[in-house]
């Protein structure tokens, strides 16, 4: 039943779960980050943490720690070059201190096994922080690649080619049809006509 002082006031509120509903609440949850920050006194000096876990399908989480903990998901070498379009950019200011961050030989390594099991960087200031949760966010994005990956496995997967999915077809199509559009258009009544009556001739 919903209690009394929240149906006065207009709120309904979901019971707690039981067992069974939670654990199916937990395995349909959307894959995610979770970032947590915190200020910590170290031998009197305030210092920031941040703790990140990555939250992935229960199945494909335990194929990745079973068989490839090991797969990097973050290595600063991997990234001399910068960070590649069609993923996650820095900001300009952040960009700036990444550079710095990265050149440090104390950059952390971001693995499969450390992202689902939590892990944690003290930073030497606020910037650090900022880094590291940069760095995290586009770890997480590798390990969601290497799960659809995993799900993968013993089912036959087909790939005509990046310009014959459907959606490419569709865009072309549409593509197509509103550059004849704009052309008629543009021609006027007359080509329209003249082009109606040649058709008809051609069919006869």
């Amino acid at each position: 039943m919903i209690p009394i002082a929240n149906q006065l006031h207009g709120i309904v509120t979901r019971p707690p779960h039981t067992g069974d509903e939670l654990e199916n609440h937990q395995t349909m949850a959307k894959p995610h980050l979770t970032i947590t920050r915190r200020m910590i006194s170290i031998h009197g000096k305030t210092r920031a943490v941040i703790e990140v876990q990555a939250v992935i399908d229960p199945v494909e989480s335990a194929l990745l720690l079973g068989q490839f903990p090991s797969e990097n998901l973050f290595k600063r070498t991997a990234y001399a070059g910068g960070f590649a379009d069609g993923g996650l950019q820095p900001s300009p200011p952040l960009a700036r201190m990444l550079q710095h961050f990265m050149k440090n030989d104390a950059c952390p390594e971001v693995t499969v096994k450390t992202l689902l099991a939590g892990q944690k960087y003290e930073g030497s200031g606020l910037w650090d922080m900022l880094c590291f949760e940069f760095i995290a966010k586009r770890a997480f994005d590798g390990l969601c690649e290497l799960a659809k990956g995993a799900s993968s496995f013993d089912h036959p997967v087909v790939y005509f080619g990046f310009n014959d999915t459907p959606d490419a077809n569709l865009r072309a199509f549409a593509a197509d049809t509103a550059v004849e559009r704009t052309l008629e258009l543009a021609a006027g009544p007359a080509a329209v006509a003249i082009g109606g009556v040649e058709g008809m001739a051609d069919a006869a």
